[in-house]
């Protein structure tokens, strides 16, 4: 096991890691789905989901996680999915099989017919939770164990904005041709001679084709294949222990180009342009692109926010204040 390196969000935000014992893979604490699991919206398990399989921690001072932090009541009517991996997480046999959106629009994550991330017990936790642990196994197409299915077709001609807290664990090699993407769209046909007419694509992560690690956003549809993209830290120069997190936001605008920020700091914007695409297949956490090469995530995901709207920066400097409080960064 490679030591544990710091969380990064896609517009997403982390902090100090509790030293409360974590027990299973959304576990606080010690409590369970039988202590009161939160399924869709918090309103209890989610349907054929099994008794332990999420865990819903206490408000109080002593459970890490502030369960009852609320999103901010920003950009009303324009939250579309909110993935939060101290509840609505369903693990079994060590492996996240559903991840229930909160937002009330029924938006889950799920392992579909491969296997989802790990619900790890030890190192991967953030402030007393466990968070789903993507580890990018096996060697050889398709890359699509330890990832989940999310489709993204309900961003298709909107702006959007994204947030997503994680921790980066490994890097592919340097100016190589594998990158690790924490959530994007499917492109529908590598050579298809719509592109890009057809609509940019949703590609949020980590690209190394430039010889370091570079936090990136692109317009995949090969024909071009430009993006956005901005050096960060390699994760081995980052400290060897849980608890340095960063957040990410994409955001994207009509006519605009997509921008990129981590923790609250623009990272690049520019690149690929023309406003939100029009034709956006499919969609996964933990990949992006397609299957036949790799661009899986190695690192954990603690939660992801997702709007159709481009928020302004006082408006996401809301969101990163919550993602502080919610896992006390």
């Amino acid at each position: 096991m490679k030591n544990a390196r710091a969380l990064l969000v896609v517009v997403v935000e982390l902090g100090v890691v509790s030293t409360l014992a974590p027990l299973g893979c959304g576990s606080v604490a010690g409590k369970s789905a039988a202590d009161g699991g939160a399924g869709h919206d918090g309103s209890g398990g989610a349907a054929g989901a099994p008794a332990d399989a999420a865990a819903v921690p206490d408000a109080s001072p002593d459970t890490g996680v502030d369960a009852a932090a609320p999103l901010p009541a920003v950009a009303a009517g324009h939250l579309q999915a909110w993935l939060t991996a101290d509840r609505g997480v369903t693990c079994l046999n060590g492996e996240v099989t559903l991840w229930a959106d909160q937002s009330g629009n029924h938006r889950d994550a799920n392992h579909g017919s491969h296997k989802g991330p790990q619900c790890p017990s030890t190192l991967h936790a953030l402030a007393g939770v466990n968070l789903p642990y993507f580890s990018a196994p096996g060697t050889t197409a398709p890359f699509v164990d330890e990832t989940l299915d999310f489709g993204l077709a309900f961003l298709t001609g909107t702006d959007y904005t994204i947030f997503v807290v994680e921790r980066r664990w490994a890097d592919r090699m340097f100016g190589g041709g594998s990158n690790e993407e924490l959530i994007g769209t499917d492109v529908p046909n590598d050579l298809n001679p719509a592109c890009p007419a057809a609509g940019y694509q949703i590609n949020l992560g980590y690209v190394y084709y430039d010889g370091f690690p570079a936090l990136n956003y692109e317009s995949v549809c090969y024909r071009p294949f430009s993006g956005t993209r901005g050096q960060v830290p390699a994760a081995a120069a980052l400290p060897p222990s849980p608890t340095a997190v960063d957040m990410l936001r994409l955001a994207q605008a009509t006519a605009a180009s997509p921008t990129v920020w981590q923790n609250g700091v623009k990272i690049n914007g520019g690149g690929a342009s023309g406003g939100p695409g029009s034709a956006f297949v499919g969609g996964s956490i933990g990949r992006a692109v397609g299957v036949d090469a790799e661009n899986r995530f190695q690192g954990d995901i603690a939660e992801i926010v997702i709007f159709d709207a481009a928020l302004t920066d006082t408006e996401a400097q809301q969101l990163l204040a919550y993602f502080k409080m919610h896992w006390h960064l």
